[in-house]
């Protein structure tokens, strides 16, 4: 128990860091598309090799594996938002997240206590990654508009760029290395509302679905209120 103050102190910094880096790169892509502040919006995910192109709506999805997201169920109101990821082995994950704060709350199904996640353990590529926020499309800049195309029966900007994610691999007995992996992505943003219709990271195309904004605060479930807590207290508010 004595050393959790410092850890949690420690985790604040890191945490800090990773929002403020996360939060100069999503800055300026975040003008060119837009995710309600209050709202509720599903996305339903369809894996594709990379290399290939997204899957046609009339395309046959290739098997998908139990660890890769099939559905995520995002509510947010007031800088909180509530991730519900449902995996192909229908098991699923909640996670909750703080804009004041820059964090991630994650209750995986095979923890007992939270886990905090930052705005590195989710970019693109790495372990708990499923993509298709605000984040992983920071890759988005006016230079890489494509064209101007009828995408899910809406008029969107068609955006194309390549993304490099930096991943660790692990050769023999406890040696590792970085090495450095391009992504193909590409997203359609509708035209008028600016609000993401589609988008494809290289692996996976993830179609939005949004629907009627909610009109009460969420409740987070006890032991994430109380992991918070205890993150606030280690030390001064991130923000």
């Amino acid at each position: 128990m004595s050393n959790w103050n410092p850890f949690m102190n420690n985790l604040r910094v890191l945490l800090l860091v990773c929002a403020a880096a996360c939060s100069l790169l999503t800055a300026h892509a975040e003008s060119l598309f837009h995710f309600p502040e209050t709202g509720a919006w599903t996305v339903d995910i369809v894996p594709w090799p990379q290399g290939k192109p997204p899957p046609a709506a009339a395309a046959t999805p290739p098997p998908v594996p139990a660890f890769q997201a099939r559905r995520i169920d995002i509510t947010k109101v007031n800088g909180v938002s509530r991730n519900v990821i449902t995996w192909a082995d229908g098991k699923t994950t909640e996670r909750w997240g703080y804009d004041k704060y820059g964090i991630i709350v994650s209750t995986e199904t095979y923890n007992k206590e939270p886990t905090f996640l930052s705005g590195e353990d989710i970019q693109l590529g790495s372990q708990y990654s499923v993509g298709f926020d605000a984040a992983s499309l920071s890759w988005i800049k006016e230079s890489l508009l494509k064209d101007t195309v009828l995408y899910q029966g809406k008029k969107c900007f068609h955006y194309v760029g390549t993304v490099t994610v930096e991943q660790t691999k692990y050769g023999g007995g406890d040696t590792k290395y970085r090495v450095d992996i391009p992504f193909t992505c590409e997203a359609w943003i509708d035209k008028d509302s600016l609000i993401p219709v589609a988008a494809y990271d290289g692996m996976k195309l993830g179609v939005f679905t949004f629907h009627d904004a909610p009109n009460s605060p969420l409740n987070p479930p006890e032991k994430v209120k109380r992991a918070m807590d205890h993150l606030i207290a280690a030390g001064q508010p991130l923000q």
